[in-house]
Order: structure tokens, then sequence, then C-alpha cells
């Protein structure tokens, strides 16, 4: 089975945040394949300024995508995929083109670690 993800800070959830949110929805669900979106539940005044509970609300108000979080432990992205590689066959994740520096080369790295393949 394959999931498609979404995983971010969304701090706040902005209208870019909400075209990708809805675009990635409907491609999982043409392709069959589960969605799940995941915030990280980092607070600080400086680039984290709402709390977890708060994009949680503005993720359902702004886009009406309630986000998976629940038992997972969501502020370590590649403990999350090693959790998640054990349910699934395929994993793809989708995250905010300003975040591809950090995560596309990290990505690549830990492929090896996955139990399945993740892009």
């Amino acid at each position: 089975m394959k999931l498609i993800m979404i995983y971010g800070r969304m701090n706040p959830i902005h209208e870019g945040h909400a075209k990708m949110l809805l675009q990635v929805k409907r491609r999982a669900h043409q392709e069959g394949a589960d969605f799940k979106v995941f915030l990280t539940q980092t607070k600080d005044k400086d680039k984290n300024p709402l709390a977890y509970k708060d994009k949680l609300h503005f993720l359902r108000l702004v886009v009406g995508v309630a986000p998976t979080d629940e038992g997972y432990e969501t502020n370590n992205l590649f403990g999350l995929i090693r959790t998640l590689s054990e349910q699934y066959t395929e994993i793809e994740l989708v995250f905010g083109g300003d975040r591809y520096k950090t995560f596309g080369p990290l990505m690549e790295k830990y492929q090896e670690t996955f139990k399945c393949p993740v892009s």
C-alpha cells in the first residue's frame, strides 16, 4: 500500500499550504493511496509562533484537513518515516519547496534505513 504524506511546520498555515494540501489529497485519492498530514509540534517566538492546537484549528478551518499525528512522534521526520515504513510498501513525502534544500539530500542519504522506498 502506498502512502502520500505531507510533513511540515505550517506555522502559520497560508494559501500555499492550502493549495498543496488539497492538490496532494486529491492525487492520493486518484491513486488509491493513503493520505496523511503530519505537523511538527515545535513552538517558539521566532519561527513557530502558533501552538500545536492552534495549527490544528487553522488547518481544519482553512483546508478541512485534519492531521494524523495522533500516536506518532512527529518532531523526528526520520523516526516517523521508519515507523510508517513498517506499514506501507511505498511512501511519497511531500514538503514545501522552501524545505527541499534541507530534506532532499537527507532523504537520499537515509533511504537505505527505511523498510520501503521513500520518494
